[in-house]
């Protein structure tokens, strides 16, 4: 028992930092007691309830709370101090120990901290001096991996603004948090499906400064890149390539008044060897105009 009467394994799991680490002690630092257990009392007869119903003993996910009643410093460590070597897969020794802290979520009430004692290995085999990572936060960040995953759900419905206010962080570490998921995310893209592509081009600021943005047949985009020239298609020709898209089937549909290149689309050119027209919608002409291939 650690809080108010709650399981240690039930904490660990509502911690989501897994099975192999244990909690050694809590420090609380409490503003509002009265309020710090009423919460504990309704997570307690929750996880009661769930363990009443199955045998796993868990409890309900950490919702963020708005109000803060007091700070709360969770320390752990692995319960297994036996180790094997990332590089090798021999018997390590443990050379030192690093005490780190990771901001998450907040939990009954209280601003969450996880300090934990993460090890640093000696490997004789093959000379090496390994850092374990903790598998519930990536490495070099400051906050576990549930503490993303809340704020990435927050910011579907709300504004960055907001969400920062919540978990108590700046601007700039929620945008690093976004842009290191986005990069992560955009090497699994695979846009071996994309046969037809929507071309568009905004101003992102006063002045002639333009972005053109690329778009799939089903709306969803794809490519954003600075810019409004043929440089634009042979940036968005690479980046297609580099995520399995054929470029050697797509062609360019230009406007035959106003010349501007407005719809990309697939042909078999084995088959077709005559260039394609098309009657096609041209939005600087504002309406149904004849499109021709281009190069």
């Amino acid at each position: 028992t650690v809080i108010g009467g709650i399981p240690n394994e039930a904490l660990v799991d509502l911690l989501g930092i897994g099975q192999g680490w244990s909690i050694s002690h809590v420090v609380i630092d409490i503003y509002d007691e009265e309020a710090i257990e009423r919460i504990i009392s309704e997570e307690l007869e929750k996880y009661r309830l769930r363990q009443w119903r199955s045998n796993r003993a868990s409890i309900r996910e950490p919702r963020p709370e708005v109000w803060v009643y007091g700070n709360m410093e969770i320390h752990v460590e692995l319960a297994n101090h036996r180790f094997s070597c990332p590089v090798c897969g021999c018997d390590a020794k443990v050379h030192q120990w690093e005490e780190r802290r990771y901001s998450h979520v907040k939990a009954f009430g209280c601003t969450t901290t996880i300090v934990a004692r993460i090890p640093k290995l000696r490997c004789d085999c093959c000379r090496s001096w390994p850092q374990l990572e903790p598998g519930w936060a990536r490495a070099g960040a400051s906050f576990t991996i549930r503490f993303e995953k809340t704020a990435f759900s927050l910011i579907r419905n709300t504004t960055v603004s907001c969400v920062k206010d919540i978990f108590d962080i700046t601007s700039t570490t929620l945008w690093r948090m976004i842009d290191y998921r986005v990069e992560e995310a955009l090497t699994f893209l695979d846009l071996s499906h994309v046969f037809y592509v929507y071309i568009d081009e905004k101003s992102k600021r006063k002045g002639h400064d333009y972005v053109t943005v690329f778009l799939d047949q089903k709306g969803s985009v794809i490519f954003v890149c600075d810019g409004r020239d043929s440089n634009t298609l042979y940036e968005f020709s690479l980046w297609l390539e580099s995520h399995k898209g054929r470029v050697d089937k797509m062609v360019v549909l230009a406007c035959e008044d106003c010349k501007e290149r407005n719809y990309t689309t697939v042909k078999n050119k084995k088959n077709s060897k005559e260039r394609m027209e098309l009657n096609k919608y041209c939005p600087f002409c504002q309406k149904h105009v004849l499109h021709k291939e281009t190069k």
